[in-house]
């Protein structure tokens, strides 16, 4: 994990205030950070070092390849790296996984290059002699990238928002997951020769195989265990998050197994979070106690919780209603494990309900049809909402994330299988559920229990956590605050008072950017529903706990 910041078209790449942008970013590589100036360009990086941890590993990276003159910045981890070099007679020089990235953009071009990588990255890549910049960012956004331009005088991509923000000029937007584009910057303009194209098609063609429940669970189950295996890859410590949900514990169980067979007698760390009475603190301590982890349990007030939204609004970059919900406890979480462990790469369960489609608000869908697009839209869009929360929350801590549902090859399983089968009347995620339905992976009352938001999660279930901010921000806040912020806020007016009160926090952060969050999550198929916590749908079992 990384933070990169590279501008093209401003006056004085080396000036102070160039400076300041960058270390906005600083939070994601702790390490060791450099900057440099390139035909004008200010490529600047922050290294969080995870594999290769001498200075071999540090960016930017300058290649010569065929009598080309390359510069290389990417976040991420390309895991087939020393298959790829070894297929096509790549002599790799360290043992730097992106060492692969700019060999097979020059040899087969950007977006075949980016079809070729399994792994979670973006990256930009500058050819001195044709002063084309390439720029690529995986399926599902894992990794993020803004894009800020002004016409043909200004380019800028950066990790994360806050570091072009303060370029009023430029006009910011994520980059699109799954995408790669290339800029010609010749003579001091920018020109998009490839306007961001889509790399990755999200097409799915269902196999008749996988249409056998026995065989479809035996995919599902050796698929996301291969998906776990290759995120192992770490010179750093390993931790996990265990929300005592069936997707964070699923990931728990695997992470142990490959714990335990590298570092025998020494115990796998895991950690949950919630106030006093919170469902997930109880489901995840009998996680814990089945598999024999570390386990720290992070008990905080409703206070402490709802001190920490502002700060909170500000690291994310976000000011969708779920996605804060859930980022506070994600974040609190986080920065308890950097101040209180000496873990590094952070495991977590997100993207299993994308998947799956298995929101509760599923069951409702119409048709097949239906709820394959809805699972694509789901994809295609997580980088906006889960993908971006669980990104800001750990990164702000200077820690890594590593997501192994996002795993290509395993959506690309998973998706395989015929929909009528996914689909299953029996649960939400029934099929994922049965693949570890044998006694050794986790016991039953978690494996079968009913999916709880993350969000929701850290609370009691006599008092959610969205009614304890509501409560609060109604003692605060009055409907004449709502009005007034649907006057100001002309792109996602918010419905809720809560919501104002987040766009009100983000306003004064990042005004003007609001563009950068495309619409609120909301459950379909639900009737006119505002509110996006799964304890208000009819699906939801509040006898349950």
């Amino acid at each position: 994990m990384c933070g990169i910041l590279y501008l093209f078209g401003v006056d004085d790449p080396n000036s102070d205030y160039v400076k300041q942008q960058w270390l906005k970013i600083r939070h994601r590589g702790p390490d060791l950070s450099r900057a440099e100036i390139v035909d004008g360009q200010f490529f600047g990086f922050h290294r969080l070092a995870i594999n290769d941890l001498t200075e071999g590993g540090m960016q930017p990276m300058h290649f010569s390849i065929d009598g080309f003159d390359y510069v290389l910045m990417c976040n991420g981890e390309i895991f087939n790296f020393h298959e790829l070099a070894e297929k096509h007679f790549i002599p790799l020089k360290s043992s730097c996984d992106i060492e692969i990235v700019p060999h097979l953009v020059h040899r087969y071009g950007l977006k075949t290059a980016c079809s070729m990588f399994d792994g979670v990255f973006v990256f930009c890549l500058y050819c001195r002699q044709t002063k084309q910049l390439f720029v690529g960012r995986d399926a599902f956004g894992v990794r993020p990238l803004f894009v800020g331009r002004q016409d043909s005088r200004m380019l800028a991509l950066c990790s994360e928002m806050k570091g072009i923000h303060g370029f009023p000029q430029l006009d910011i937007q994520q980059f699109p997951n799954g995408h790669c584009a290339t800029y010609s910057l010749a003579d001091g303009v920018v020109t998009a020769v490839v306007e961001p194209t889509p790399w990755y098609a999200f097409q799915y063609v269902p196999l008749p195989v996988l249409a056998d429940e026995e065989i479809a669970c035996c995919a599902i189950r050796v698929a996301l265990t291969k998906a776990v295996q290759k995120r192992m890859l770490s010179d750093r410590k390993v931790g996990c998050l265990l929300s005592g949900g069936l997707d964070s514990s699923i990931v728990c169980s695997l992470v142990h197994r490959f714990w335990s067979d590298t570092h025998p007698g020494e115990p796998l760390e895991t950690f949950s979070i919630g106030m006093e009475g919170a469902v997930d603190l109880r489901f995840a301590r009998i996680v814990a106690n089945f598999l024999g982890t570390k386990h720290h349990d992070i008990v905080l007030t409703e206070q402490q919780f709802l001190d920490a939204i502002p700060e909170v609004i500000g690291k994310i970059e976000s000011y969708d209603t779920t996605t804060v919900r859930a980022s506070v406890g994600n974040y609190l979480v986080s920065k308890y494990i950097k101040e209180n462990s000496d873990c590094t790469v952070i495991f977590n369960g997100d993207g299993s309900d994308e998947a799956f489609l298995s929101y509760l608000y599923g069951q409702n869908a119409p048709s097949d049809f239906a709820f394959e697009q809805e699972t694509i839209r789901l994809l295609k869009d997580i980088c906006y909402f889960d993908v971006l929360r669980s990104d800001r929350s750990i990164c702000t801590n200077g820690l890594e994330p590593r997501t192994p549902f996002l795993d290509k090859a395993f959506i690309e399983s998973v998706l395989s299988i015929p929909v009528s089968l996914r689909r299953s009347a029996m649960c939400e995620k029934y099929l994922l559920r049965k693949a570890f339905d044998d006694g050794t992976y986790l016991p039953l009352e978690v494996l079968w229990r009913q999916k709880e938001a993350f969000s929701d999660g850290v609370s009691s279930q006599k008092k959610p956590w969205f009614k304890v901010i509501q409560e609060q921000v109604a003692q605060d806040k009055c409907d004449q605050f709502l009005h007034h912020m649907r006057d100001i806020v002309k792109h996602n007016p918010p419905a809720l008072l809560e919501t104002a009160f987040y766009c009100s926090i983000f306003q004064s952060l990042y005004e003007g950017r609001e563009h950068v969050i495309p619409y609120y999550w909301l459950p379909k198929w639900c009737g006119d529903i505002q509110d996006p916590s799964a304890r208000l749908l009819n699906h939801y079992d509040n006898s349950v706990e």
